[in-house]
C-alpha cells in the first residue's frame, strides 16, 4: 500500500472513533489514554499514528481537516437535548388515582 492510502485509512478510522465518542478529539494524547485507558482502535494508538505523523497535534489537526463534516454532525447529534423518558408507572398510577 501507498503511504498516502494508509494516512487516510487511519484518518478514517480514528475520526469514526471519535465522532462514536462524541465527535471531540482530545487535546493530548494523554488526555485520550486517561478517557479511553484500554480498547481503542489501532489507529489512535501511539505506535500507529506516530510512523506518519509527527505529533498529537498534527495528528489532531489532519483528522480535523480531513473529516470536518463528520466530527461536527457527531458533535450536533450529542449536543441535541433527548426527550425525557416517560416513566411508564406513572401513567397507571394516574389512571388508578383518578378511580
Amino acid at each position: 500500500m501507498r503511504q498516502d492510502s494508509i494516512k487516510k485509512r487511519i484518518l478514517l478510522e480514528a475520526a469514526m472513533f471519535f465522532a462514536e465518542k462524541g465527535g471531540e478529539v482530545p487535546k493530548t494524547y494523554k488526555a485520550l489514554c486517561n478517557e479511553v485507558p484500554q480498547g481503542k482502535p489501532s489507529a489512535v494508538t501511539r505506535r500507529k499514528w506516530s510512523r506518519y505523523y509527527t505529533s498529537w497535534g498534527h495528528f489532531k489537526k489532519s483528522i480535523e481537516a480531513a473529516y470536518p463534516d463528520l466530527l461536527k454532525l457527531a458533535k450536533d447529534a450529542v449536543e441535541q437535548p433527548k426527550p425525557e423518558a416517560k416513566d411508564p408507572l406513572e401513567a397507571l398510577r394516574a389512571s388508578t388515582t383518578e378511580k
